[in-house]
């Protein structure tokens, strides 16, 4: 009889078994969370069982009586999480999503690592007495209160599912998902455990809102042609023919899948503003003062003009610097080379810690804009500094010859004369806010 009895306390069949070898085992967090309570012998089982828990379409239980005695201590917990109310908010994230699920039983096992440790000296105690051992364990569980693990866990899925639609470039159903899942639960995990990426870019999703207005708001009353075909789901901007394939009651059912896939065929307009301009440079200084507040929203403010870039048809160049340019972190992405998941996070979190040199940018935005004029530049500090006459000559003429433009913003110090002279514009932002946002965006459409 024994030989019969399972240690899953949910059914699970062999795809479920695959998802959790692929999703969820691979992780760091479970291996080195194994590592610190693997003499807690249900505890294997109870990782995968919280899985499917969170996963399957309809959990369904083990018989009790075909379950070993000491691994119903594993159903007493999956009961209490399945019975609170959280759960079933949770499992409009984690419901047949593979990723969140595993997002999901991670951040609620570390929740409960010291209910974990009380089971093992409760295991002590009770020795072989496996019956006591389960008595004990349940009482402790019936007294626990999940309510606040469950809570986290929310949290984490409502704030991953948030970075996801605010960065919006290919990573929400494109290119984040077509990363092998042991990087995508990396990424995931790496950007869940910092707070400052998840400021970010929560802020960057209302930003990238304003700029794409401010944008549409610029080129509204401008003439516009058309100048190339692309794919989407402009309904706007539908070829002839298509409109043709959305009335066809035969073809219709095609015509809906080619827009839930943005493969419809469409045109793309632009203006005489939109034509012929050069690379949308950003220098943005990340020396140590600018660590905090003034970080997230010049991060947020930055990577919110890309949208604009995009929309422009524009390369969009990122150039951090504190007393120099780092070379190794300049990005450049396109409307074919867009930003992955991890790009974004790598942007979030790089700091560097020196002081502030405003040439060297300026003289790697030079370089990079002299075979398209027209570019734009938009230079972030809160430094005071000036440049060397002999400089300040220099890009001038660099300037009018390329027809740059240069908007500053100066966060929490006085423009240095030097700023003044080689902007167009400047800004001086003595807080961070959405209005300011706004007024840098209008400045550089």
């Amino acid at each position: 009889m024994s030989s019969c009895l399972k240690r899953n306390v949910l059914i699970r069949d062999r795809y479920d078994e695959l998802m959790v070898e692929q999703y969820l085992l691979p992780s760091e967090t479970i291996k080195s969370f194994l590592k610190a309570h693997g003499n807690y012998h249900p505890l294997p089982e109870l990782i995968k069982d919280t899985f499917y828990a969170f996963y399957k379409y309809n959990p369904t239980f083990v018989d009790l009586r075909e379950v070993y005695p000491i691994y119903r201590v594993n159903r007493a917990i999956i009961e209490k999480i399945m019975k609170s109310e959280k759960y079933n908010q949770i499992r409009r994230f984690t419901k047949l999503n593979e990723l969140n699920s595993a997002l999901a039983t991670i951040f609620f096992l570390e929740s409960i690592a010291e209910l974990i440790e009380e089971f093992k000296k409760i295991s002590k105690n009770c020795r072989s007495d496996v019956r006591e051992f389960v008595k004990s364990c349940c009482k402790k569980i019936e007294k626990a209160s999940f309510c606040s693990c469950l809570q986290k866990v929310l949290q984490n899925l409502e704030d991953f599912s948030g970075a996801l639609s605010s960065i919006g470039w290919g990573t929400g159903t494109g290119s984040f998902y077509a990363v092998d899942p042991q990087k995508r639960l990396q990424l995931a995990e790496k950007l869940l455990k910092n707070k400052k990426v998840i400021e970010i870019t929560k802020l960057l999703g209302k930003y990238r809102n304003f700029a794409a207005l401010t944008h549409k708001n610029k080129i509204k009353m401008q003439s516009q042609e058309i100048y190339e075909t692309s794919l989407g789901n402009d309904l706007l901007h539908l070829l002839p023919h298509e409109y043709s394939i959305m009335n066809d009651e035969d073809l219709n059912v095609l015509f809906l899948k080619n827009y839930v896939e943005r493969k419809l065929q469409q045109y793309d307009l632009r203006t005489d503003k939109t034509k012929n301009r050069g690379d949308f440079i950003v220098c943005l200084d990340l020396s140590g003062s600018m660590s905090g507040e003034p970080e997230v929203w010049a991060k947020a403010v930055a990577l919110a003009t890309l949208e604009i870039a995009t929309r422009e048809n524009r390369s969009w160049i990122l150039i951090p610097f504190d007393y120099e340019v780092h070379r190794d972190y300049i990005y450049k992405f396109d409307r074919k080379h867009k930003p992955t998941l991890e790009d974004i996070i790598s942007i979030a979190e790089m700091v560097f810690g020196g002081g502030t040199n405003f040439e060297e940018p300026l003289v790697v935005a030079m370089d990079m804009i002299k075979d398209v004029p027209n570019g734009d530049v938009l230079f972030i500090s809160d430094g005071y500094c000036d440049v060397s006459d002999e400089f300040l000559e220099k890009l001038l003429k660099w300037k009018e010859k390329t027809k740059t433009k240069i908007v500053s913003v100066a966060i929490d110090a006085r423009p240095s004369e030097s700023l003044m002279k080689i902007s167009d514009r400047v800004f001086e932002i003595d807080a961070f806010t959405d209005s300011y946002a706004r007024e840098v965006f209008q400045a550089v459409v």
